[in-house]
């Protein structure tokens, strides 16, 4: 195998800290995981990464090998007024968006320029704009790859919750696979913030459809979000927290511009950029690290941070939240020591 040494993260990562990695391998070929699997068994310890956007490594990486997660394909299982099509987990996931876009399939649009690969998709549950990607997983294949056994497991058992599933709780089970269910009619989502506004304004006279939801959830996020290529971060930092509602409301009655959205389950969903702004965080800096301008649940790296300034930014934020709030954030991104 084409294990290459003292490789440096910076690059793989989208917070790009200055750490590398002593045993490197990108994995392109789905028909050699059993051969990868076994040749993994002489290291310590496996660390397998997809395109970085969710993993902020905090030191070098000596003790491990490193197994970047690259393969491609998409294949139709099945179609008739939906279509299911089973994709590997190493696709760009934005990528994948606008070609299921391309075909006229049809619920991730909301999910268009969320950063990663589909493999990862799963494993936070990621969701934006109204839409959590659960709602079009059928079934994820993997490896467990403690004993090798190789699974399927259905859209229940995968535990998807916000920002949650198995895969997370189990970082051991490797996902390889990912099935979809995609429909061929056009339903739009466009309660939720300036989508439907954004959206009737791309598509102007014509009649609104997937791509000028796309296009508006596209253009929304890079007004408030910074280009990983340009500025390092890993998106929102911060889960939304969820609150009791008798808590929400002895908020909102001391707030009433507070951001809230009731779930189905009676708790209330609390924006975390709202109270990071509010705690007067927007800006501030440790060493290297700041709190975003224009969206303050990101973290961005201002050219040369370290890994202590991420974790002083981190519990600033926290503390500071907290004590003004009573609310305890939960970061978002994998550490990685």
């Amino acid at each position: 195998m084409n294990i290459q040494h003292n490789i440096s993260l910076r690059p793989l990562h989208t917070l790009h800290l200055d750490v590398a990695a002593r045993f490197f391998y990108r994995w392109e070929n789905a028909d050699k995981l059993d051969e990868l699997l076994a040749h993994a068994q002489e290291y310590e310890r496996v660390i397998w990464l997809g395109s970085g956007s969710n993993t902020i490594f905090l030191k070098d990486i000596t003790d491990g090998l490193i197994v970047q997660i690259a393969t491609n394909g998409i294949q139709v299982i099945d179609e008739d007024e939906y279509v299911r099509i089973r994709v590997s987990a190493g696709n760009n996931w934005h990528q994948f968006v606008q070609y299921t876009l391309s075909q006229s399939w049809f619920g991730l649009e909301n999910l268009s320029l969320i950063p990663g690969t589909v493999g990862a998709a799963p494993v936070q549950n990621i969701g934006a704009y109204g839409v959590e990607v659960k709602d079009y997983i059928v079934s994820v294949s993997g490896v467990n790859t403690l004993t090798q056994e190789r699974f399927v497991m259905s859209n229940d058992e995968c535990q998807f919750s916000y920002r949650n599933s198995i895969f997370k709780q189990l970082p051991h089970l490797l996902i390889t696979k990912v099935e979809f269910r995609l429909s061929k009619q056009f339903n739009p989502h466009i309660d939720y913030g300036d989508i439907a506004r954004i959206a009737q304004t791309i598509a102007d006279s014509e009649k609104l459809n997937a791509n000028h939801i796309s296009q508006a959830v596209i253009q929304i996020r890079q007004s408030k979000l910074p280009d990983p290529d340009k500025i390092g971060n890993v998106g929102s930092f911060f889960h939304n927290p969820i609150v009791p509602a008798d808590y929400a409301k002895q908020l909102l009655q001391k707030y009433p511009n507070l951001p809230h959205y009731p779930q189905s389950d009676g708790k209330v969903k609390i924006a975390a950029a709202w109270l990071i702004e509010q705690a007067g965080l927007k800006g501030k800096k440790c060493g290297a690290m700041a709190v975003h301008q224009q969206q303050a649940l990101v973290l961005i790296n201002t050219g040369k941070a370290i890994a202590q300034d991420v974790i002083d930014l981190k519990n600033l934020i926290q503390s500071t939240v907290l004590e003004r709030f009573g609310i305890e954030l939960i970061s978002e991104p994998r550490f990685i020591t």
